[in-house]
């Protein structure tokens, strides 16, 4: 579980509004508090062993369960795609990272050479002359494989392993990633590079903590709701107590989604109960704030979703990863931003 306990803390609640679907009416109240309760008390951990002290990364002192985002890319993420393609032996790993690398950086060549002046053009071929990375890296590749990198199988390999790993190499090598925990990563939809990925920092952390521990109080206290009304009067509430569930996912979600396809997703998941909330269980304007709810919310999300797709179309490789979309912004910032250090 401690592997997996950020996910715990997200879907338990979507859990737990899909057992209260089938239950009646007064079994779904219980049910849906006792499985709020329940990521409220998985959510503590997050906060106890964030700053633990075996929280201490280094050679032969790793926390397995929650490894930074890097460690994490490191120990899991890259053994399994080497694993699910084929590729053994520390030289071979070596030499298609260092090639995946090589055509990034001239990737980013390529692009700094467009914005640069003259004298700043000649200053980067000459750099780029001396240095010869990429042709390194082909020879150290044909030289581990025994052939070249785009030609027959080992080619058809390392063209799938680049468009697997190529943005999470980036995420996990940018300054953010050191910050975050709790790391967890699933290829979701590998054709568009997206993500299941998920990790906290600090600025997360309080958020989804108030988070579980606030929706468990409203459910609580939303108990007794409508009971001063006639029974006829009265809004059913199994449906308020689902809905509630559905929203702390969202929310939940939104706070430690590090894709922002998947961002997105949580992101809409939040407002969709947020607009039957407010409709059904609302006050005596709840239709008109609930359609202007919808209005605003709406053009909100249209327009966050145009921004969306339009860092996903400028950068190379195209990605929906927000650390990878960070440490890409910083590289292509200019031929006079700071470069980042070779990556081993």
């Amino acid at each position: 579980m401690s592997e997996h306990l950020l996910s715990a803390v997200i879907f338990v609640p979507l859990l737990g509004a899909l057992v209260a679907l089938f239950a009646p009416e007064r079994a779904a109240k219980v049910i849906c508090t006792l499985f709020a309760l329940v990521a409220l008390v998985l959510s503590i951990p997050l906060a106890t062993d964030y700053n633990s002290k075996a929280l201490r990364f280094g050679p032969g002192s790793r926390d397995a369960n929650r490894p930074t985002t890097a460690n994490y890319y490191e120990d899991t993420i890259l053994r399994s795609a080497f694993d699910e393609h084929g590729i053994v032996g520390d030289n071979q790993k070596q030499a298609a990272l260092e090639l995946m690398r090589a055509n990034k950086a001239e990737q980013l060549f390529a692009a700094r050479v467009v914005a640069a002046n003259d004298a700043d053009k000649t200053a980067l071929r000459a750099e780029h002359d001396k240095s010869r990375r990429l042709e390194k890296a082909r020879i150290g590749f044909h030289d581990a494989f025994g052939g070249p990198y785009n030609e027959g199988t080992t080619g058809v390999r390392f063209d799938e392993l680049e468009r697997d790993l190529s943005d999470l190499d980036d995420a996990a090598h940018g300054a953010f990633a050191q910050n975050m925990r709790f790391a967890e990563h699933m290829n979701w939809i590998p054709r568009f590079r997206i993500h299941y990925l998920v990790a906290i920092d600090g600025l997360s952390l309080p958020l989804i903590l108030l988070t579980t521990l606030l929706t468990v109080l409203c459910l609580v206290y939303s108990w007794q709701f409508d009971y001063d009304k006639p029974p006829a009067e009265r809004r059913p509430l199994k449906g308020f107590y689902i809905l509630f569930l559905l929203l702390e996912t969202g929310l939940v979600g939104v706070f430690c989604a590090l894709d922002f396809f998947l961002f997105f997703v949580f992101w809409e998941l939040v407002l969709l109960p947020s607009y039957f909330l407010i409709g059904i269980w609302g006050g005596e304007n709840r239709n008109y704030a609930s359609i202007k709810f919808f209005i605003y919310t709406l053009v909100g999300s249209i327009t966050m979703l145009i921004a969306m797709l339009a860092l996903y179309f400028h950068f190379e490789p195209h990605t929906f990863n927000v650390l990878a979309l960070l440490e890409l912004a910083r590289e292509y910032g200019g031929p006079r931003c700071s470069r980042p250090a070779s990556r081993s």
